[in-house]
């Protein structure tokens, strides 16, 4: 499993409704899509940048968490386009990557199967 937390920088410019308890929608503009600082990212990192937006806005609060494989999953994208999208907003200031890393479900049986770096006895 993958762990990542992220914070939306300038979360205000997004989420412009505090008296909203729940929110259906959040602020962008209409030109982001076809934006110049936009059109580095290819369509899939578009399509994460807009569900970190969702999932915040749901959440009222610019700092997310989630599990890679259930957010790729769920937008319906690889999961190396998820971490490209994460890199490319942090380096265009729009986030903060607070952690991305890999946590072990303590519930797994391990075996050789599941364990990367296991050589077996031939």
């Amino acid at each position: 499993m993958q762990q990542i937390e992220i914070k939306i920088l300038k979360w205000e410019k997004y989420q412009l409704r505090k008296d909203i308890k729940s929110p259906w929608w959040f602020a962008t503009h209409n030109e982001l899509w076809n934006s110049g600082e936009f059109s580095f990212f290819t369509p899939e990192e578009k399509v994460a940048w807009y569900a970190f937006l969702a999932i915040a806005s749901k959440q009222q609060k610019a700092e997310i968490k989630f599990e890679l494989a259930w957010f790729a999953q769920n937008a319906g994208i690889k999961k190396d386009a998820v971490l490209s999208a994460i890199k490319k907003a942090s380096d265009n200031n729009w986030l903060l990557a607070i952690r991305t890393e890999s946590v072990q479900n303590p519930y797994e049986i391990r075996t050789a199967h599941n364990i990367t770096g296991i050589v077996t006895g031939k």
